[in-house]
Protein backbone atom coordinates (compact mmCIF):
# COMPACT_ATOMS: atom_id res chain seq x y z
CA UNK A 1 0.00 0.00 0.00
CA UNK A 2 1.68 3.17 -0.88
CA UNK A 3 -0.37 6.84 0.17
CA UNK A 4 1.29 10.24 0.28
CA UNK A 5 -0.43 12.73 2.05
CA UNK A 6 0.92 16.64 2.37
CA UNK A 7 -0.61 19.18 4.31
CA UNK A 8 -3.10 16.55 5.58
CA UNK A 9 -4.79 15.94 3.00
CA UNK A 10 -4.18 12.48 1.22
CA UNK A 11 -3.23 13.54 -2.68
CA UNK A 12 -2.43 10.03 -3.59
CA UNK A 13 -3.52 6.09 -2.94
CA UNK A 14 -2.62 2.57 -4.75
CA UNK A 15 -3.09 0.13 -3.14
CA UNK A 16 -3.32 -3.80 -4.67
CA UNK A 17 -4.13 -7.37 -3.13
CA UNK A 18 -1.44 -9.84 -5.73
CA UNK A 19 -2.38 -13.09 -4.07
CA UNK A 20 -1.92 -16.02 -6.32
CA UNK A 21 -4.87 -17.98 -7.30
CA UNK A 22 -2.76 -20.87 -4.97
CA UNK A 23 -3.07 -18.45 -1.99
CA UNK A 24 -6.86 -16.93 -2.60
CA UNK A 25 -7.84 -20.49 -2.70
CA UNK A 26 -6.39 -21.27 0.75
CA UNK A 27 -7.82 -17.93 1.88
CA UNK A 28 -11.61 -19.22 0.98
CA UNK A 29 -10.71 -22.03 2.79
CA UNK A 30 -9.54 -20.57 5.62
CA UNK A 31 -12.47 -18.04 5.45
CA UNK A 32 -15.23 -20.95 5.33
CA UNK A 33 -13.96 -22.94 8.32
CA UNK A 34 -13.57 -19.65 10.14
CA UNK A 35 -17.62 -19.05 8.79
CA UNK A 36 -16.50 -15.70 7.60
CA UNK A 37 -16.85 -14.46 4.24
CA UNK A 38 -13.65 -14.26 2.02
CA UNK A 39 -14.57 -11.42 -0.50
CA UNK A 40 -13.66 -9.76 3.14
CA UNK A 41 -10.06 -11.02 2.57
CA UNK A 42 -9.52 -10.90 -0.97
CA UNK A 43 -10.35 -7.24 -1.94
CA UNK A 44 -7.79 -4.59 -2.32
CA UNK A 45 -5.91 -2.55 0.32
CA UNK A 46 -7.31 0.82 2.49
CA UNK A 47 -6.90 3.04 4.61
CA UNK A 48 -9.13 0.35 7.17
CA UNK A 49 -7.56 -2.70 5.83
CA UNK A 50 -6.48 -4.89 9.17
CA UNK A 51 -3.82 -7.24 8.73
CA UNK A 52 -1.46 -9.45 10.66
CA UNK A 53 2.26 -8.29 11.17
CA UNK A 54 2.94 -11.37 12.55
CA UNK A 55 6.81 -11.72 13.92
CA UNK A 56 7.48 -8.26 11.30
CA UNK A 57 7.41 -6.05 14.79
CA UNK A 58 9.88 -7.59 17.13
CA UNK A 59 13.25 -6.03 15.38
CA UNK A 60 11.65 -2.56 16.02
CA UNK A 61 11.03 -3.75 19.93
CA UNK A 62 14.28 -5.12 20.51
CA UNK A 63 15.75 -1.48 19.04
CA UNK A 64 13.79 0.37 21.20
CA UNK A 65 14.80 -1.72 24.19
CA UNK A 66 17.94 -1.33 23.67
CA UNK A 67 17.83 2.49 22.72
CA UNK A 68 16.43 2.79 26.31
CA UNK A 69 19.33 0.47 27.59
CA UNK A 70 21.82 2.67 26.14
CA UNK A 71 20.16 5.84 27.39
CA UNK A 72 19.99 4.73 30.96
Amino acid sequence: MLVIVRDGKMIYKNAENDLSPKQKMVVKFIAKRQCKNHEDFLKDYSFTTKTAIASCSKWLSAALVMTFVDEK
